[in-house]
């Protein structure tokens, strides 16, 4: 389809550290992940000569070539602020920086839900291409910092390629904009408790994603009951011999990880060495099921109102000792 003369095109190079993709993968018909130059080489050129340079390093310069770096590609369409009246150009650079912003937030939410991590992102270089063919660097943003840390783990290949499509499409379903917001951003605190260095932010993080799985769909309720709640939540989530941990430890998870986030929050046993040893394994055991969780929830994609109703019916069944299916299925 032409362009409009008030829309363009906007290619996006989203750089990622620390991600081993053996060969590109395209993850729908526009999105491409593949290896690319590391980015300190990408944002050389760009400071040097206004654009990204494509091509092979000159071998008499001493550039360090590592860690890994991947770029996740992909066009999409946006509006040309050039012409723009002034009254008009918030909203036009509004819609731009969605536009370029959510393949890159569904790729990085997709990753979480396979690997539990958050994908480092060290940069993004965006071209806009106008109706008339005109191709000019939009913006770009670099942040070398972000390239001391690498995760291998993050693994991407043929045999998990199809995997990645389908979670990338969930992430990019509208669900996680309207009713399932809530489920993005406990996704999110999951993917970057991940990066932090200390055990006890990941375990804020972790409880907060806790609190959004295990009470999605109910209203607030007094501290006392969101502990009882969340752990009774998260014994009743998962069908009969759907997962690996029974109801009991799933239970004991969730409410050991609580006590520790109260903890933490009411400034008790903060600086203790003691905890470390604890919360390395028990964030460890929460985020692995919480990936699980909120896996459920995206390929699912339950609303609120039927989150609330299917809470209830799950405790009534459990109490009458029938068998639990996969939840929202």
């Amino acid at each position: 389809m032409p362009l409009a003369a008030n829309e363009c095109w906007f290619d996006v190079k989203a750089l990622f550290a620390g991600l081993d993709v053996p060969e590109p993968i395209d993850i729908d018909s526009d999105i491409r992940l593949e290896q690319i130059f590391p980015a300190n080489l990408i944002a050389q050129a760009a400071k040097m000569a206004g654009q990204v340079l494509l091509g092979v390093p000159s071998p008499d310069r001493d550039l360090d070539l590592s860690p890994p770096v991947y770029g996740l590609t992909y066009r999409v369409k946006g509006k040309r602020l050039f012409g723009t009246p002034d009254d008009q150009l918030k909203s036009v650079s509004d819609y731009n920086a969605a536009q370029i912003d959510a393949p890159r937030t569904a790729f990085r939410r997709a990753t979480a839900l396979i690997h539990s991590v958050d994908l480092v992102h060290a940069g993004t270089f965006v071209w806009e291409t106008d109706a008339f063919s005109k191709k000019r660097l939009f913006s770009y943003q670099f942040n070398t910092g972000t390239l001391s840390v690498d995760y291998h783990a993050a693994y991407y290949g043929p045999e998990n390629s199809s995997d990645l499509k389908a979670l990338f499409a969930d992430a990019m379903h509208p669900y996680l904009k309207e009713d399932g917001a809530p489920i993005g951003v406990a996704i999110d605190r999951m993917g970057k408790a991940s990066s932090r260095e200390s055990f006890v932010d990941a375990n804020l993080d972790l409880s907060i994603a806790a609190e959004v799985a295990f009470l999605f769909g109910l209203k607030r309720t007094k501290n006392e009951e969101i502990t009882k709640t969340l752990e009774l939540h998260a014994g009743l989530f998962f069908g009969d011999g759907e997962f690996f941990w029974s109801r009991e430890q799933l239970r004991d998870i969730v409410a050991r990880s609580y006590k520790e986030r109260s903890n933490t929050v009411h400034g008790r046993k903060f600086d203790d060495p003691a905890r470390h040893d604890l919360m390395i394994g028990l964030n460890a055991q929460l985020r692995e099921t919480l990936r699980h969780v909120l896996r459920a929830y995206v390929e699912r994609k339950p609303s609120r109102r039927l989150a609330r109703q299917t809470w209830k019916q799950r405790i009534d069944d459990f109490d009458k000792e029938k068998s639990l299916g996969k939840i929202f299925a």
